[in-house]
């Protein structure tokens, strides 16, 4: 939204709204926000070079806090395979069109901390009836 404001582009908002969604479209979410932002920036820049930092900078500071910053803070909480994303995106993708292929991560997420979640009760429900197996022995 900064950036679309800096460039004087009409209605920041919705460049900050359309860069927050295409971020979870995996790996061409921030291409396609890069390609939108120059082809508005080129409607009333006055040359190239002032149409084109908008998209550059919008799809820098990406890089910067796709490859930099989320892992810092995410990486160390969840371990996903960036193959697994890139499978996933693809299967979604092709089974329900642009809308899978948005919500394709967050199904990937979901799916796995149910896995977890599942193994845990397992684990936790095997605990408790050899718990119980041992004090009926006892008794």
């Amino acid at each position: 939204m900064a950036i679309a404001r800096l460039a004087g582009l009409p209605f920041p908002v919705f460049w900050g709204a359309l860069a927050f969604l295409l971020n979870y479209l995996a790996f061409i979410g921030p291409v396609i926000v890069a390609i939108l932002l120059l082809a508005g920036a080129l409607l009333d820049a006055s040359s190239i070079l002032a149409a084109l930092w908008p998209a550059s900078a919008c799809y820098i500071l990406h890089l910067i806090e796709g490859n930099a910053v989320t892992p810092v803070f995410v990486g160390n909480l969840l371990m996903i395979s960036p193959f697994l994303v890139f499978i996933a995106f693809i299967f979604w993708l092709w089974l329900w069109e642009p809308v899978g292929a948005v919500l394709s991560t967050p199904i990937v997420i979901v799916a796995m901390v149910a896995q977890e979640e599942f193994a845990r009760y397992r684990r936790d429900q095997a605990k408790a009836d050899a718990e119980e197996a041992g004090e009926v022995q006892a008794a």
